[in-house]
């Protein structure tokens, strides 16, 4: 028995078990965790939204999503600026001078009732949807929007990986949506195009993230960020507004790196820069910022996280007074044993 396990095998299976009933742990919690719909709060296992919902029925779902450092919500304003936006643009109503502060107060809210959740997590995500509404076989809404509210658990072993050793993108075959379909400026939950690509870039290389690009054959955006690339010469470039969603984050990167001096700038970018680029950061809500190290097999830079992604990541730390990475460090060594 101990020839075919090894002598060590008790221990490799205890590791494999705990990590299993960790996930099984934060699976109930967040499903027993209190949810908000359409003025109700609830359970999330019991929050169902209706098939005859403009959501379900036509993809037709807004979305935004935040998160928490030290139990409270990162740049909660912001975020509900874009939601406004985006339910303008999908001609959802909502009142527009408390559309803003009744996001927040659901966000608080939210988290007020869940305080438990948030002390045994650490810190959570939160995800806010909202749709049109009922709709009828003959094609009319109800006139009465969706809106709901819940948390999410924070990957802490995805993250601590990224911050440690970066992540390794594949150019996607599938391309992003054009403005010409729908603004990249809405965040909506109609993600095929990330599916996909992600999909497809799973059977080549597992780990990897999909890069998607535009019809012009330039860099956009991934399913889980936005992108930054840094030139020799020091200089930070993100794709154009108008082929990317402006993300929280990447605004939030680009002053941090306006504020240590360092010269930001939009434009096309084609993949070959990627290539050539010195450093290559990742933006996102949950992970906040860290590198790419590599593209389809090749190595980004020194093929390692940069020194500029280092210093704004500690800028960033700074700014929210926790340091995330070795709060992912720590999380990932307890779910560990």
């Amino acid at each position: 028995m101990l020839l075919f396990f090894g002598p060590d095998w008790p221990k490799p299976f205890f590791v494999f078990w705990i990590r299993i009933r960790i996930l099984l742990d934060t699976h109930t919690l967040i499903q027993n965790s209190i949810a908000f719909r359409s003025g109700e709060w609830r359970p999330l296992r019991e929050v169902c939204w209706s098939l005859n919902d403009s959501g379900p029925m036509h993809g037709a779902i807004l979305v935004e999503r935040l998160r928490t450092f030290r139990g409270i919500p990162f740049q909660t304003s912001r975020h509900a600026i874009r939601f406004l936006e985006g339910a303008a643009a999908l001609g959802i109503p909502c009142h527009p001078s408390k559309g803003e502060s009744d996001f927040v107060g659901i966000v608080e809210t939210l988290l007020e009732k869940n305080a438990n959740v948030l002390e045994q997590l650490g810190e959570v995500g939160v995800v806010i949807l909202l749709s049109p509404g009922e709709q009828s076989w003959e094609g009319s809404t109800s006139g009465t929007p969706t809106l709901l509210a819940h948390l999410v658990p924070i990957p802490w072993t995805r993250l601590d990986t990224w911050y440690r050793r970066g992540c390794d993108l594949g150019v996607s075959e599938v391309c992003n949506v054009p403005a010409a379909c729908w603004s990249p400026t809405i965040k909506s939950r109609s993600r095929l195009q990330y599916y996909l690509a992600d999909r497809k870039l799973a059977a080549k290389s597992p780990q990897s993230i999909a890069l998607l690009l535009n019809m012009n054959g330039n860099v956009t955006e991934t399913s889980v960020s936005n992108l930054i690339v840094i030139d020799r010469k020091k200089k930070l470039w993100s794709p154009p507004p108008t082929d990317i969603l402006q993300g929280v984050s990447l605004e939030t990167v680009s002053r941090l790196a306006s504020d240590r001096g360092y010269e930001v700038a939009c434009k096309d970018i084609e993949v070959q820069e990627l290539l050539e680029a010195e450093e290559v950061l990742m933006v996102g809500t949950t992970g906040c910022l860290w590198s790419a190290v590599s593209l389809d097999g090749k190595s980004i830079g020194s093929g390692n996280p940069g020194p500029i992604c280092r210093e704004l990541t500690d800028s960033w730390i700074q700014m929210v007074g926790i340091d995330f990475v070795e709060q992912a460090r720590e999380r990932t060594a307890s779910a560990m044993g």
